[in-house]
């Protein structure tokens, strides 16, 4: 059994989804979209690279009126064919309005059923330079946390994030962070 919260991701015609899929490690990104308009939505997808590149998977498909449709990466039509191994970006738009939601999703050593949402950043979100603080990272004992950062891209989706990451121990004092990019 497995239970996980979605927050409000808005309204948009376009989102970028943290996008993986490892068949070795039974690992893969779902989608799910809902088409808040009443005309039916013609839904495009394109895999970007890490940095933003294409990747040269693309494909369609549509969503009646007030519909919606759930799927995993390999499940979308042009997407089937992946590679055994990918870490990207999943670009969707849209010719109407739409909400969008990622879920990574994984089977656990033990054979169970995991799954965590993962937020869809609309290409109109405003650059947001407040502070983010976790209050909480786990490493070690065979736990790891890690963070993909995303630019919110502003006007442009292209647009490459920037930022500082700082790493604290418990007492205030500064950590060595090994970025990975």
């Amino acid at each position: 059994m497995s239970e996980s919260g979605v927050a409000t991701t808005g309204i948009a015609q376009s989102f970028r989804i943290f996008a993986e899929f490892d068949s070795a490690q039974a690992m893969k990104t779902g989608i799910a979209i809902a088409n808040t308009a009443s005309t039916v939505a013609s839904i495009q997808f394109e895999l970007l690279t890490l940095s933003g590149q294409p990747s040269g998977y693309f494909g369609s498909t549509t969503i009646d009126g007030s519909g919606h449709l759930a799927l995993f990466l390999n499940e979308i039509p042009g997407l089937e064919n992946l590679p055994s191994s990918f870490r990207g970006v999943l670009r969707v738009s849209s010719n109407t309005s739409i909400s969008a939601v990622g879920l990574r999703a994984r089977y656990n050593e033990r054979g169970d059923f995991l799954i965590s949402t993962t937020p869809a950043i609309a290409a109109d979100t405003p650059i947001s330079t407040e502070e983010v603080i976790f209050p909480q990272v786990v490493t070690g004992s065979g736990y790891t946390t890690e963070f993909v950062l995303m630019g919110t891209g502003g006007a442009s989706t292209d647009t490459p994030a920037a930022g500082n990451v700082v790493l604290a121990s418990q007492t205030g004092t500064e950590l060595p962070l090994q970025l990975l990019r």
